[in-house]
């Protein structure tokens, strides 16, 4: 049987979960996600009943915080070799000069000489026996629907272990990441085995050059920026913090429009 996993975005607050009965895992905080494996519970069945309680009473917070479920659930699938989640990790490394593609415009952005793209990913190997899998990790950069460059490495995961798979990515003039042009690509993580590809996952990826300095401050693509925010707790009127998609985008899109 195929790995299954539910996985919980935001349950408030401490959470019990059962699977037809039989008691599979509790998660005591209700600001972090968190995954529950079912395939290898012993009472999984044909038809199966997932049950979840949650008790909003332990630890509570001065604010109100809600309770039950209040983000996305998902069932997930995967191979029994697969990336891990949340298992990539990607940084950039910005060389040469820095330049704007129109100096009285600032939303039409920057770009850089050179950038070394450092991808990691975690390989997770599901079989309890055996001998080692191997597999070609594959890493691809795109810009929109355009490939820029690729990278692979061959690697070997024994079974119950998990494996990282390293690799560098240099783009040419890459678009940097800005306040006002936040311009992102987008990573492509390709695990091949077995005569195809047996798992992939899609990150998002910016691309800046960040520093802090003792007297002048932060500073982004070398522009010295003034940090301003708000204290945004977890709830929006007229919906408690059950906070659709759409009122995330909305405080952000709030957030900037004052700087």
């Amino acid at each position: 049987a195929l790995p299954i996993w539910i996985s919980f975005d935001g349950v408030f607050r401490a959470t019990y979960v059962w699977l037809n009965g039989e008691p599979l895992a509790y998660h005591d905080s209700g600001y972090t996600s968190f995954l529950v494996r079912l395939d290898n519970a012993s009472s999984v069945a044909q038809d199966n009943v997932v049950a979840l309680r949650t008790q909003p009473d332990e630890a509570k917070g001065w604010s109100y915080e809600g309770a039950g479920l209040y983000r996305h659930v998902r069932l997930v699938a995967t191979s029994r070799l697969h990336v891990a989640f949340g298992g990539v990790y990607c940084t950039s490394n910005i060389t040469g000069t820095i330049q704007a593609h129109d100096d009285n415009d600032p939303t039409k952005g920057l770009y850089a000489d050179t950038a070394s793209v450092l991808v990691s990913a975690e390989i997770a190997n599901e079989e309890t026996s055996g001998g080692a899998a191997d597999v070609t990790v594959e890493f691809r950069l795109y810009n929109g629907d355009m490939l820029l460059v690729s990278e692979s490495a061959s690697i070997s995961v024994d079974p119950g272990q998990v494996t990282v798979s390293n690799s560098t990515l240099d783009v040419t003039k890459p678009e940097l990441w800005s306040l006002p042009r936040p311009y992102l690509y987008r990573l492509e993580t390709l695990v091949f085995g077995f005569g195809g590809v047996i798992d992939s996952v899609n990150t998002t990826v910016g691309m800046r050059l960040t520093h802090w300095d003792p007297n002048r401050g932060y500073s982004l693509n070398n522009v010295r920026v003034l940090w301003r925010g708000f204290s945004s707790i977890n709830n929006f009127a007229g919906v408690g913090t059950g906070i659709p998609d759409r009122l995330q985008l909305f405080r952000v899109q709030m957030l900037r429009s004052v700087g």
